[in-house]
């Protein structure tokens, strides 16, 4: 039984994005590790997204608020 953990900061993500992650991710493990009845070995797989608060990382020298990371995918994709 596979067990995945995302971790993120929190406020990053909102609610349909957790979603969409969770259910990627079991979908890809299921398709690229499941040798069985697939419907039976997605059913064994385990994904967890842990928030962290935004004070307890460290990037670059700096503590990254979500507030940060928004702005800074923000324009990641205004610059696409």
């Amino acid at each position: 039984m596979p067990f995945v953990t995302v971790k993120a900061v929190k406020g990053v993500l909102n609610e349909i994005q957790k979603q969409e992650i969770l259910e990627g991710i079991s979908e890809l493990i299921t398709r690229v590790a499941s040798d069985i009845d697939k419907q039976e070995f997605k059913e064994s797989v385990w994904v967890v997204i842990e928030e962290q608060e935004p004070g307890n990382w460290y990037l670059g020298g700096k503590h990254p608020t979500a507030e940060m990371l928004h702005y800074q995918k923000k324009h990641e994709d205004e610059s696409q």
